[in-house]
């Protein structure tokens, strides 16, 4: 089985009234979502860290910097990977 494919998801939600710890304020929470599709049909999904920058940032950096590294492995090879 090998990695064909790679997408990432941008999902937001804004909080009603935010959220707060002693340092920070959050108004809204994002996530990325990555996919990844195999050539068996079987797609894994998981969620990225997206801290230090826009959600659109880490989005584009999978897509267009990080998926050329992942696309023909085997996903159940998950130390190579990383």
């Amino acid at each position: 089985m090998k990695i064909t494919n790679v997408r990432a998801l941008i999902l937001s939600y804004t909080y009603k009234n935010g959220i707060a710890d002693a340092l920070n304020y959050f108004s809204k929470r994002n996530a990325v979502i990555v996919i990844l599709d195999t050539d068996k049909g079987i797609q894994g999904i998981g969620e990225s860290a997206c801290f230090g920058g826009p959600p659109t940032s880490t989005k584009y950096l999978i897509e267009n910097e990080l998926a050329k590294y992942v696309i023909g492995e085997d996903p159940t090879n998950v130390e190579r990977i990383w």
